[in-house]
C-alpha cells in the first residue's frame, strides 16, 4: 500500500483516508487502474471537498480465446452522416486539467448571498492509480455530457443504488472536470453514504487495447452523426464491466432491490430486443469482447442505438443460437453460455411508450403491483424527461423516489413542488 501524493488529511494511507474502503497497487495486480480522489466525510477532516477523479493507467488485456456461438457483429460500411455535431469540447473537456478548488458566489431563495464550492474532480492532490479492492462488487454510472450539475433525477438514480446495495461500491464517472456543490447537495450525499463515489475519468486510456480503440480514435461518432453524447456513453458503459465487472445502469434507472442477480445478466427491453440500460458482467468475460468488435463493426451513424441495444442484442443471439429472441422469452431467466437473460419485469417492466404511466397523479398506489419482480426500474428519460416530478401527486416516481432516494427527493422537493 502506498500513499497518495501531495497534502491529505493526517497524512494517512489511502486505506486510512478512507476507511470505508481498501485498495490495491495496480502494480501488484499488473491490471487497469483508477483515480480515486475521495471527497472528506467532514468539515474535521480537514480538507475542502475533495473529490476523486477515475482513469486507467496501462491496460494489458489480451483478447481472450472466441467462444463457439459467438460472432463479431455484421460488416457492412459505415454510413453517411447525417449531421455535423461535433463533440470536441466534450472531449477537452474530459481531458484537460482541472483548475484549483475556487469559490463561486451564488444566492438562495431568499436572495442572500451565500459561499458555495465547486468541487473540482481531480485538482487539489497529485493523483495516484489505484484499483478497489473487489472486482465484480461495483456498480457503474456515467455522465458523458460535461455537465457540472446533474439533475436530481439522476442524483435520485445514482442515490437509490447506494442506498439499496450498501455492500455494492457506486462509482458516478463524471466528463466534466469539476461538478457543483450546490447547496453542498453533493457533499450531503457523500457523507450519508459510505459506497458512493464521484469521480472523472481519462477514456483515451481506457480504450488502449481494446477493440473500441480503432472507433473511438476514427473520431466518426463525434462527427458524422447527431448522438455523439449517447455514443460514448455506449462505449464507456461496455468499458468500465471490461476492465473492472460489475453493473452499468443507465442514469435514469432507479434501484428499488438489492441486486443479488448473478453477474453476465441481462434483460428483455422488449419481446424482441435486450435492453442497454443495465449491464451486468464479471470483468473481461469474452462476450463484452466480442460486443466490442460487434459495436465496431456494426457501428451505423444514422441508426440509433446501432451499438447499444441493438449491439447487445446480435452478440445474445450469436451466442443463444437463435434468430429470434422472442423463442426464449417464455423461459426467462434462461441461460445462453454464461449470461442469464431476464424477463422484461425485471429492469424494464414498462415500455417507453407508455413512460407518462410513471407521473400520472396518484399512479403510486399500484407501485407495488407494478413492481413486484423488478430488480430496478428504467424511467426512460428520454421519453419522459418532460414530464414533472409533482410533490404530493403520489405518482409511481415519487412514491420510489421518497423510498429509494431520500436526500435527492428532500433537497429537489425542498423549495419547489416539482422537479
Amino acid at each position: 500500500m502506498y500513499r497518495v501524493d501531495g497534502p491529505q488529511p493526517f497524512s494517512l494511507t489511502v486505506s486510512d483516508v478512507n476507511h470505508h474502503h481498501s485498495y490495491r497497487a495496480p502494480e501488484d495486480e499488473g491490471e487497469a487502474a483508477l483515480h480515486f480522489f475521495r471527497n472528506c466525510r467532514s468539515t474535521r477532516d480537514g480538507c475542502d471537498n475533495i473529490i476523486r477523479s477515475l482513469h486507467v493507467k496501462n491496460p494489458h488485456h489480451k483478447k481472450p480465446n472466441p467462444r463457439q456461438g459467438v460472432t463479431a457483429g455484421p460488416t457492412e460500411t459505415i454510413g453517411t452522416a447525417i449531421a455535423e455535431r461535433s463533440l470536441k469540447d466534450a472531449r477537452s473537456c474530459q481531458t484537460q486539467e482541472a483548475p484549483p478548488l475556487r469559490e463561486i458566489p451564488g444566492r438562495n431563495s431568499r436572495n442572500r448571498t451565500r459561499s458555495r464550492n465547486e468541487i473540482v474532480i481531480g485538482g487539489a492532490q497529485r493523483r495516484r492509480d489505484i484499483v478497489p479492492n473487489q472486482k465484480n462488487t461495483n456498480v457503474f454510472l456515467i455522465d458523458t455530457a460535461c455537465n457540472s450539475r446533474p439533475k436530481f433525477r439522476v442524483w435520485c438514480s445514482i442515490e437509490s443504488w447506494a442506498h439499496v446495495n450498501p455492500g455494492l461500491q457506486i462509482w458516478f464517472i463524471m466528463t466534466s472536470p469539476r461538478i457543483s456543490d450546490f447547496e453542498g447537495f453533493p457533499s450531503k450525499l457523500l457523507q450519508k453514504y459510505p459506497n458512493l463515489n464521484i469521480v472523472g475519468a481519462d477514456v483515451e486510456k481506457m480504450v488502449e487495447d481494446t477493440p473500441l480503440k480503432q472507433l473511438f480514435d476514427s473520431k466518426k461518432w463525434m462527427q458524422n452523426n447527431t448522438w455523439p453524447v449517447e455514443l460514448l456513453s455506449d462505449m464507456m458503459r461496455v468499458l468500465v464491466l471490461w476492465h473492472w465487472g460489475g453493473v452499468y445502469s443507465d442514469t435514469d434507472v432507479i434501484s428499488i432491490r438489492p441486486f443479488n442477480l448473478p453477474l453476465n445478466s441481462l434483460g428483455y427491453e422488449t419481446n424482441f430486443q435486450i435492453g442497454s440500460a443495465v449491464y451486468s458482467f464479471e470483468a473481461q468475460q469474452s462476450i463484452i469482447w466480442h460486443l466490442m468488435e460487434d459495436m465496431v463493426n456494426g457501428f451505423e451513424p444514422e441508426l440509433w442505438g446501432s451499438i447499444g441495444p441493438k449491439a447487445i442484442t446480435r452478440v445474445v443471439k450469436a451466442m443463444c443460437d437463435v434468430v429470434d429472441l422472442e423463442t426464449l422469452l417464455p423461459k426467462t431467466p434462461v441461460t445462453c453460455g454464461r449470461v442469464t437473460l431476464h424477463p422484461r419485469q425485471t429492469f424494464y417492466p414498462v415500455d417507453y411508450t407508455q413512460s407518462k404511466k410513471f407521473f400520472t397523479k396518484n399512479g403510486g398506489k399500484r407501485f407495488k403491483k407494478i413492481f413486484r419482480r423488478s430488480y430496478a426500474v428504467h424511467f426512460w428519460n428520454k421519453m419522459s424527461k418532460e414530464f414533472m416530478v409533482k410533490k404530493g401527486d403520489k405518482s409511481l416516481y415519487e412514491v420510489a423516489a421518497k423510498k429509494y432516494c431520500p436526500v435527492s427527493y428532500s433537497e429537489a422537493t425542498l423549495e419547489a413542488d416539482t422537479f
